[in-house]
C-alpha cells in the first residue's frame, strides 16, 4: 500500500460526508425536535450489551442506524471492532462479494486497519438515504 496524502484524506472525508449528508440532516432534524445525539457511544444504543462500554473510541453510533469503527491510532495496523448481535451491511463497500455479515453474538472482530480509517455498517431494518456525490460533482 503506498503512502496518502492529506490532499486526497480530506478529499475523501468530504466525499464521504456528502454521500451521507441527507441522513445527517435528517437525524439532525430529529435530533432538534426530540432531543438526543448524533455522534454517540456504543453503549447509548446497546446499554444492556457490557462489550458495547469497551474501546469506546473506536465503536460509535451515527444516528440509530450506523456504527461506525473509527481507527484513531496511527501505530496500529489492525484494531478490534466491537459488533453487538445482528445483522451488518458496509456502507461502502469495495468488494464484489455478499457485504452484510450477521453476528448471533456479540464479538470482538480484528479488521486490518491504517491511521484514521474507519468501518461504516448500517443494521439490518434501518434505512439509510443516501446520495452519489462525486457524480453531482462530476468527480471521480
Amino acid at each position: 500500500m503506498g503512502s496518502v496524502t492529506y490532499m486526497e484524506i480530506i478529499r475523501y472525508a468530504m466525499f464521504t460526508k456528502l454521500h451521507l449528508i441527507r441522513y445527517m440532516y435528517t437525524q439532525m432534524s430529529m435530533i432538534q425536535q426530540d432531543g438526543g445525539a448524533f455522534y454517540r457511544p456504543l453503549f447509548f444504543d446497546f446499554p444492556n450489551d457490557d462489550g458495547a462500554y469497551e474501546n469506546q473510541e473506536y465503536n460509535v453510533m451515527l444516528g440509530p442506524s450506523l456504527k461506525l469503527g473509527i481507527q484513531s491510532n496511527s501505530f496500529a495496523t489492525t484494531t478490534d471492532f466491537y459488533y453487538p448481535a445482528g445483522r451488518y451491511c458496509s456502507v461502502f463497500c469495495k468488494k464484489e462479494i455478499d457485504c452484510c455479515v450477521t453476528y448471533d453474538i456479540s464479538q470482538q472482530v480484528n479488521l486490518p486497519s491504517r491511521a484514521f480509517d474507519f468501518y461504516l455498517d448500517m443494521l439490518a431494518g434501518h434505512i439509510v438515504p443516501m446520495q452519489n456525490a462525486t457524480a453531482i460533482n462530476n468527480i471521480e
